[in-house]
C-alpha cells in the first residue's frame, strides 16, 4: 500500500524493498525510509503529555487539520487504479457495511470464545439495530486512521504509518475512527482535550471540503469504533492473561477505557453494571 502511494500526494516513507525469505531475519520484512519527525504520543495520550500538549494551540491546530487534510487525501485515492484493490473487502456490488460487521462479528467470537462480555454484545445489539443502508463503496481505508499513527514536522504530516488494518469500504468509517480515538485519548482519560484541536464539527466539515463528498452515518462509524476498539482491547487483555501479565482476577478484558467509552456512545449501563 505505501508503495502504491507514493505518487498519490499522500506522505509515506519510500520503500526499499521487500524481502519475503523468513531464513534472514526469522520472518518477512520490509526496510522503509526513516522519516524525521514528532508522533503525538498514545501512553500517556497526546491531551495528558508530551510535545503536542507543550505546543502553542495554533500548532495543536495546525497538527489536527494537517492529519485531517492527509486523511481526506488518502479517501481522494482510487484502489483500482493504484492496484491495491487486492485489499480485505467483499466481493465488487455487495454491501461493504454488512462485510465490516460480519467481519468484526467473527473476529470478537473468536476474541471472546466462551467468555461473557455483557458490554459488548449489547453493543453489537446496538450495531444491528442502528446500521445504516446498505453501501457498494469501496474506497480505501486506512483502517487505524488516528493522529498517533502520523509523523508530524513544523505542524505538518509528513508520514502516514501503519497500514496493516487497510480495507476497502466506506471512507467514513476512517473518520469514525479518527474522531473516536481522539475522544477515547481525553474524555476516557479524564483528561481536558487540547483547546488548540478543532471541534468535532469543524474536523468533518474540513474532511468533507477535502474529499468533496458528505460524511455519511459518521455517528454510526464512531459507534462502530468504539465497539471495534473495545473488542481489540479485549483481545489485548487475553494477550496478556496468555503471559500470565494479568491478576487472575482481572476485569481488564470486559471492563477498561474503551468498553466505559462504549458504554457511554451508545447509552448502555456501564462496565460492571451490565451482568
Amino acid at each position: 500500500v505505501m508503495d502504491a502511494l507514493r505518487t498519490t500526494g499522500v506522505p509515506v516513507p519510500a520503500m526499499f524493498g521487500l524481502e519475503r525469505d523468513p531464513a534472514l531475519l526469522g520472518a518477512p520484512f520490509f526496510v522503509m525510509e526513516r522519516v524525521e519527525g514528532r508522533i503525538p504520543s498514545d501512553n500517556p495520550t497526546y491531551h495528558a503529555d508530551g510535545w503536542l500538549k507543550e505546543a502553542p494551540p495554533a500548532e495543536q491546530a495546525s497538527v489536527w487539520e494537517s492529519g485531517v487534510d492527509v486523511l481526506a487525501a488518502i479517501h481522494r485515492c482510487d484502489p483500482a487504479a493504484l492496484g491495491i484493490d487486492f485489499l480485505d473487502a467483499p466481493a465488487p456490488c455487495t454491501d461493504t457495511v454488512q462485510w465490516q460487521l460480519d467481519f468484526w462479528r467473527r473476529y470478537f467470537d473468536w476474541v471472546a470464545k466462551s467468555r461473557s462480555f455483557p458490554t459488548l454484545e449489547a453493543g453489537w445489539q446496538w450495531l444491528v439495530a442502528h446500521r445504516p443502508a446498505a453501501s457498494q463503496e469501496r474506497g480505501l481505508c486506512w483502517g487505524d486512521a488516528r493522529i498517533g499513527n502520523m509523523i508530524f514536522r513544523d505542524g505538518r504530516c509528513v508520514a502516514v504509518l501503519d497500514w496493516e488494518m487497510a480495507t476497502l469500504g466506506p471512507a467514513a468509517m476512517d473518520l469514525g475512527w479518527f474522531l473516536l480515538l481522539d475522544r477515547h485519548h481525553h474524555e476516557a482519560t479524564g483528561m481536558p482535550r487540547l483547546v488548540g484541536l478543532p471541534s468535532r464539527a469543524e474536523t468533518i466539515a474540513r474532511w468533507e471540503r477535502g474529499t468533496g463528498r458528505r460524511a455519511q452515518d459518521v455517528a454510526y462509524w464512531e459507534a462502530f469504533a468504539a465497539w471495534r476498539f473495545a473488542v481489540i482491547l479485549a483481545r489485548i487483555a487475553a494477550q496478556l492473561d496468555h503471559f500470565e501479565l494479568l491478576p487472575a482476577d482481572s476485569t481488564f478484558a470486559q471492563d477498561n477505557t474503551a468498553s466505559r467509552l462504549l458504554a457511554t456512545v451508545m447509552e448502555l449501563p456501564p462496565p460492571g453494571a451490565s451482568a
